[in-house]
């Protein structure tokens, strides 16, 4: 084998995507829901929008869970 690798945690890749998708999991969201709250705050992250701090996982968090809405 090449060595071994971590899931999300691919060398000059952030590590927050793997982070809050973990956190959306333990909250009761189904994966497909976390991997679209991700990838939504991914974008809104790249087009910087709404104020996140991509350096500030529990922000990034939040705003995922704002996108996915009350439970």
């Amino acid at each position: 084998g090449a060595g071994t690798s971590r899931a999300g945690s691919l060398p000059g890749q952030p590590q927050w995507p793997a982070d809050v998708h973990a956190a959306l999991i333990a909250l009761g969201w189904n994966v497909r829901e976390a991997d679209e709250a991700v990838n939504q705050v991914a974008a809104e992250l790249a087009r910087g929008e709404a104020g996140i701090d991509g350096n500030d996982t529990s922000s990034l968090l939040r705003a995922a869970l704002r996108l996915l809405g009350p439970r």
